[in-house]
């Protein structure tokens, strides 16, 4: 009897396990959907406990009718069965951090959480995805998981920072990983479900480190580079540079960056005002240290300059200057002599050798103390310093005199006091320092043929040759001065007699400054009793002025050679924008106009075009090809001028492409009318934002319907007058790099078939042009139909 107890009692085990077993594995298959995945059970016999954290009420509820549902469960207990933790409120973050993208904060569910982390990788590929969330309750509604789908991208334009939901709010913060992705970010506007909405863009622009910025000013202009940290200040800087040098040939090779030290743009606009100060400049930002550099324009801006930067300290910035000596060529130093007094004028190439100098004129001028206006200046030759004080010994042999030092020549005038004095002086002059030679100008005491004169050119007036005495010579001096605005003064004139006695020199100096002042550049020379004119007028009336001078001399003085050259006889100018066009200058007749309004209609479509030009008498032959060859360069430009003067044509201004830039020169160079010269500043206008495929063929049929594409008659090569319109809507290419085109040209008056040739064979030619300018030939095809009339079209390829 025992013995069948104990059988019983095990089967009765036995069964028991098995049940557990069963109901174990039952209660894991109704509970393996989405819904009830977070549930777990225990089992003890037939009484199934229910445990973990649902995501809803509902979700409970749904595993507890499941598990009651299951053959053979006595009871299911849910008391050990909670809910997730209600998060208000309920944030959801996706934070970049160098190449890694995590997920913080709340997800509502472990499916939800998988598939927001599948999601997110696949939006940002390339970078690591890193699970912080947390399982929570408390989601705005079912439409966040919209929304999260609208924000999986956006960490891939981040270098750091978060996006971020909090309820129905989604916020952005960061610095952008580069400039396209920061102009993205500012225009983000995703498509959110209703309540919902993107309240907030925080982002910069990308670090620079170190911010450097800077100006350097050569022979071809300046170049303006580094970074800037928006478009306001560009233009702020950009301004400031052409306002101090002018606007031509400034190169804007900058970008934009953050990270700019406070006080930058300020302080880079005040360097930049020492631009015009400087021939060659290197002025350059690198975080807080600022560096001015460079070789001054002239030694009055040598001294302004270091004067200025002396008492400069901007706030915040460390500045370190290193301004070198003008070079000034030919390098002159001019010592005279009047009776014993002497004066020094011109440049030294240091304080030491003005010192020297200084203690040889003291030595030659006895009581009287030397007058020294010198000018530290570079470029002076080898053994300048020795020359002077050779030159400054001669000076000791003369009564009056004058010694001109320019480069390595000497050059000595004036009068000996006696012959003995004019012998010793000739064997001195047959031994001049090394490398130096001597133009001995040294007369006995009479000057025969008298000459006096005076030039001018952009920088200075310079008097040469003989005055009576020194007080006449001062007072032509002062005349002068008074009379030269800002140009400076060099006096290289001596002292000699033979000056005719009934002429006043300070009457013909009078004379001639008053001359010189209508002249650009010229000289007034006084031989003999004969005073001739040569330069350049600066205008038609000044010319005429000139003339009235010339015929009322002073007594004494003849009418001797006049060779003064007319301003330029003709004008023209081109100003282009993107669809506004402005001709202005001299035309020789209307049938002119007609032709060169007929030549801009066709060139520029339907620009507005005003037409200042005007018939003027005395345009040249030729200048009908010229104004007709302006409007052919204006064509080619996205803005800028094209000017024409005398027989210069000018174009500046920038291409819609860089590829229109380079080749521009060479275009237009075999063109040029004869009797022409062409000089050309043309760059690339800069890039702008890209556009969606639809925008951009939006774009290209605004620009096609104002300026249509025209070929050569019967042929398929692309008209002259229609490269500019090629290279704008290449531009235009560029900001779709991948919206495919169908480019097709229709002809008229030709069989089908021969239209069709035809037409491709003109649509690949504007496809080679594309080319050239960058784009891809797989986004082109080219197409060739017949039509009533000749025409050119772009459509988007189907999808």
């Amino acid at each position: 009897m025992a013995a069948a107890v104990a059988v019983t009692a095990a089967a009765l085990i036995t069964k028991t396990t098995d049940i557990a077993i069963d109901l174990g594995t039952r209660s894991g298959q109704v509970l393996a959907g989405e819904a009830t995945s977070w549930a777990s059970v225990d089992i003890r016999g037939r009484d199934v406990y229910l445990r973990g954290d649902a995501p809803s009420e509902d979700d409970r509820q749904l595993a507890i009718e499941r598990l009651s549902r299951l053959y053979g469960v006595r009871t299911v207990d849910a008391s050990a069965a909670g809910l997730l933790t209600e998060i208000r409120p309920y944030v959801t973050t996706l934070e970049r951090n160098g190449n890694t993208v995590a997920l913080i904060g709340a997800v509502p569910s472990l499916p939800d959480r998988a598939r927001i982390l599948g999601a997110l990788a696949a939006a940002v590929p390339g970078l690591g995805v890193v699970d912080h969330s947390l399982l929570a309750r408390g989601k705005a509604d079912d439409r966040y998981f919209d929304v999260m789908r609208a924000l999986y991208g956006v960490p891939a334009l981040l270098a750091h920072g978060k996006v971020t939901l909090t309820d129905k709010a989604v916020t952005i913060e960061g610095e952008a990983v580069s400039n396209v992705a920061y102009d993205r970010l500012k225009t983000f506007a995703p498509s959110l479900p209703e309540g919902y909405g993107l309240t907030s863009v925080k982002v910069s622009r990308p670090l620079a480190s170190p911010f450097v910025w800077s100006i350097d000013r050569d022979d071809n202009g300046v170049t303006v580079s580094g970074f800037v940290p928006d478009p306001a200040t560009r233009n702020t800087l950009l301004d400031a540079v052409r306002q101090t040098i002018g606007p031509r040939n400034v190169f804007d090779n900058l970008d934009y960056a953050s990270g700019a030290p406070n006080g930058f743009a300020e302080t880079a606009a005040a360097a930049a005002d020492y631009l015009d100060l400087l021939a060659s400049a290197h002025i350059a930002f690198s975080d807080h240290t600022l560096v001015i550099s460079g070789r001054a324009a002239s030694p009055e801006a040598y001294r302004t300059l270091n004067a200025y930067l002396e008492t400069w300290n901007p706030p915040g910035f460390v500045l370190q200057k290193s301004v070198e000596l003008p070079i000034v060529e030919p390098f002159t130093l001019t010592i005279s002599k009047s009776h014993g007094r002497v004066t020094v004028t011109g440049f030294v190439p240091t304080d030491d050798a003005d010192s020297n100098i200084s203690d040889a004129a003291q030595a030659i001028a006895g009581d009287n103390e030397p007058v020294v206006e010198t000018t530290l200046a570079d470029g002076a030759p080898a053994g300048f310093d020795a020359a002077a004080q050779f030159a400054i010994g001669l000076l000791a042999k003369l009564d009056e005199g004058t010694a001109l030092l320019s480069g390595t020549h000497l050059t000595l005038s004036g009068a000996a006091a006696t012959s003995g004095d004019f012998l010793e002086l000739q064997a001195a002059i047959a031994n001049p320092p090394a490398g130096y030679d001597v133009g001995n100008g040294v007369t006995p005491p009479v000057v025969a043929p008298y000459v006096w004169s005076m030039a001018k050119d952009a920088e200075q007036l310079t008097i040469t040759g003989s005055t009576p005495s020194e007080a006449i010579r001062a007072a032509i001096r002062a005349i002068v001065e008074g009379s030269s605005d800002d140009l400076g003064l060099v006096d290289r004139s001596g002292l000699g007699a033979g000056l005719d006695p009934s002429i006043d020199l300070v009457a013909v100096a009078r004379k001639a400054a008053a001359i010189l002042d209508e002249l650009d550049t010229g000289e007034v020379r006084l031989t003999g009793n004969a005073l001739s004119v040569t330069g350049k007028a600066s205008t038609a009336e000044a010319s005429t002025a000139i003339s009235g001078e010339i015929d009322a001399l002073p007594a004494g003085v003849a009418k001797g050679k006049v060779e003064v050259s007319a301003p330029t006889a003709f004008h023209f100018f081109v100003e282009r924008g993107f669809d506004t066009v402005t001709l202005d200058g001299d035309l020789v007749d209307d049938a002119m106009r007609k032709t060169l309004r007929a030549a801009a209609d066709r060139a520029f479509g339907k620009a507005d075009i005003l037409d200042s030009s005007e018939v003027a008498k005395g345009v040249p032959a030729g200048a009908g090809d010229a104004t007709l060859f302006a409007i052919r360069a204006a064509s080619l430009l996205a803005k800028g001028n094209v000017s024409v003067e005398g027989t210069t044509v000018r174009v500046t201004g920038s291409a819609f492409t860089a590829a229109g830039a380079a080749h521009l020169p060479s275009e237009l160079s075999a063109a040029v009318p004869p009797g022409f010269t062409l000089e050309v500043a043309v760059n690339a206008m800069p890039a702008e934002t890209p556009l969606e495929a639809v925008a951009c063929g939006k774009e290209m049929d605004a620009v096609l319907n104002r300026t249509p594409v025209r070929f050569d008659d019967g042929v398929a090569t692309i008209a002259a007058d229609s490269r500019g319109v090629i290279d704008r809507l290449g531009a235009l290419a560029l900001r779709c790099p991948s919206a495919r085109l169908v480019l097709t040209a229709t002809v008229s008056g030709a069989d089908a078939a021969r239209a069709q040739i035809l037409g491709e064979s003109r649509a690949r030619n504007v496809a080679g042009s594309f080319a050239e300018i960058g784009i891809d030939p797989g986004r082109l095809t080219a197409k060739g139909d017949a039509g009533a009339a000749d025409g050119f079209s772009i459509t988007l390829a189907a999808p």
